[in-house]
């Protein structure tokens, strides 16, 4: 009898372990296949990121980082090496369709340059006198 009452409660825990292990792999499939996230909410998002980031070695340094017309990538050094963001964000169409996040600076007004579905736009602090010839962002 108290052998068939140990298969028992094995039976139940290794079943119940199975369901669980199941859950929590069926769970980060439906996440890493059915993202509700747009890429253009995820681009906003990444902006944000960066235009923090900025701000804040700005509010250290007294300028912003001086880039003529530079990919973001080009400010990991500056930003994430100086702890600022944790990595340099990319755009989600980056590897399909070659995007990417464009920063420029004078060192007193910074933009960056975006592209959303709707179009290209920039975003920061003055960039209307000097950045891309596009228009101002709508975030």
């Amino acid at each position: 009898m108290a052998i068939t009452a140990m298969k028992s409660v094995l039976f139940k825990t290794v079943g119940g372990t199975a369901v669980v292990v199941a859950s929590f792999f069926g769970t980060l499939f439906a996440l890493d296949h059915f993202d509700s996230r747009t890429p253009d909410s995820i681009r906003i998002h990444d902006v944000n990121l960066l235009k923090i980031a900025i701000k804040k070695y700005a509010a250290a340094k007294g300028q912003f980082p001086i880039f003529p017309d530079n990919s973001v990538d080009d400010l990991r050094t500056i930003i994430v090496g100086n702890g600022y963001l944790s990595d340099i964000p990319s755009d989600p169409a980056r590897k399909s369709k070659g995007l990417q996040y464009r920063y420029a600076s004078d060192g007193k007004s910074f933009g960056i340059l975006v592209s959303l579905d709707t179009g290209p736009c920039r975003v920061g602090i003055a960039t209307e006198q000097t950045y891309w010839g596009v228009n101002e962002c709508p975030f």
